[in-house]
């Protein structure tokens, strides 16, 4: 089988991350499957990936997104190359379609004679325009009005009711298109959408288990120059000013626990006394240092799918402390209860304390969070499954 790949990028982000980790692991072990993803995270092509970055197209068409509402996109011609290169697969695996770089519309009207298989790294394919919906349920009845214009991808005009339109009648029409989703929270926003429980699936993220690993914390500790004997929470985002991922109540955990606190990811416009800001971290060996260096990684986002960040921390043998949203709870094991059922950050807080209070009696947890992330997250065994899901898609009827 040979599988097209399309992403917004081949690095940036949690789905380029995902999509780069599935794509790497199709074509190098001994599945029936070859993988090339097109993305436009750069212009360099090899057997394995194309990169179709046009020079300004992502910043025309944010602009043009912005005072549109996504009436007008030119994709600089990265559809058409992607559709005329596609005619060589036997099926078009798409990741993210929103990040101001493809034209998906005629992408996809251009797609029905070809099985498609659509991975969801968030809300945006329940919704009419937002990667999240927050506590707004209008994607239910049809998004007659958004609330949460200036959330990405953010606009200043309303259109969501004419994209959620369009959306159903491209994606709920076409003959053979397969939806997978990291979580069985967003499985099941999707058959609420409309789509056919026959045609969702869940399959999780897979982590690459070389890069995040387990290290000796002391000696980690003394490489990033940082106290060997003190007490560390971590926050891991590319924003900590994205207000989806709450650094305000991590801040908050710090400083009532008394303990110190290290934060991955652009900084906060204030600075904050207790935690160091390392800044964006793009090199992985090194955010595996700082996944080992902490005590226990803290996930305080209001709203998340299947986050990175919490099957990375425990493939380091980090405990994971987070809110009960999304697709996190099912990336806790049975033996760890990390997460609490409210977004109280009072609780959260309650439950870290007692976890500190009480750690003499967790020894051996870090090797059983690897074995955990080990035995659900390896790249093999998810690109098994998604080998399962396009073979499947191949024998339908209405396969070419």
């Amino acid at each position: 089988m040979k599988v097209c790949a399309i992403n917004t990028d081949d690095s940036r982000g949690g789905a380029a991350k995902i999509a780069s980790l599935l794509n790497s692991e199709l074509n190098n072990s001994d599945l029936p499957v070859t993988s090339r993803l097109f993305h436009c995270g750069n212009a360099r092509k090899n057997t394995q990936s194309v990169g179709l970055r046009r020079f300004a197209s992502r910043q025309v068409n944010a602009g043009l997104f912005r005072s549109t509402g996504g009436r007008l996109l030119f994709d600089f011609g990265v559809s058409r190359t992607i559709l005329t290169q596609a005619s060589g697969f036997d099926i078009v695996h798409l990741h993210n379609l929103h990040g101001y770089y493809i034209d998906y519309k005629h992408l996809l009207l251009n797609l029905r004679d070809r099985p498609i298989v659509w991975t969801w790294h968030d809300m945006w394919g329940a919704t009419g325009r937002c990667g999240f919906s927050f506590s707004c349920e209008g994607w239910k009845t049809g998004c007659k009005r958004c609330p949460h214009l200036d959330y990405y991808p953010s606009t200043w005009h309303d259109r969501a009711a004419d994209e959620y339109s369009e959306k159903s009648t491209l994606f709920m029409n076409h003959p053979n298109l397969t939806i997978v989703s990291p979580s069985q929270w967003l499985s099941e926003i999707a058959i609420q959408r409309g789509y056919s429980r026959d045609s969702v699936l869940t399959i999780p993220n897979p982590v690459d288990l070389q890069l995040f690993t387990l290290l000796d914390k002391t000696r980690t500790r003394l490489q990033l120059g940082l106290d060997p004997d003190a007490f560390y929470l971590l926050f891991v985002a590319a924003d900590c000013n994205d207000v989806r991922k709450g650094f305000g109540d991590f801040r908050r955990i710090v400083s009532q626990l008394g303990v110190r606190g290290i934060a991955v990811g652009e900084p906060p416009r204030t600075s904050c006394s207790g935690i160091l800001h390392t800044g964006r971290v793009n090199d992985t060996k090194v955010l595996n240092q700082y996944y080992c260096a902490a005590d226990a990684f803290v996930m305080t986002s209001s709203i998340d799918n299947y986050p990175n960040t919490v099957i990375e921390a425990q493939a380091c043998g980090t405990p994971v402390f987070g809110y009960n949203v999304g697709g996190v709870p099912e990336q806790m094991p049975e033996f760890w209860p990390g997460t609490i059922n409210s977004r109280d950050p009072d609780e959260l807080i309650s439950s870290v304390r007692l976890w500190i209070e009480n750690r003499s009696t967790n020894d051996g947890l870090a090797g059983r969070l690897r074995d955990f992330a080990i035995s659900n997250w390896s790249p093999r065994k998810v690109a098994t499954s998604y080998a399962e899901v396009y073979d499947n898609a191949l024998s339908k009827p209405d396969a070419r």
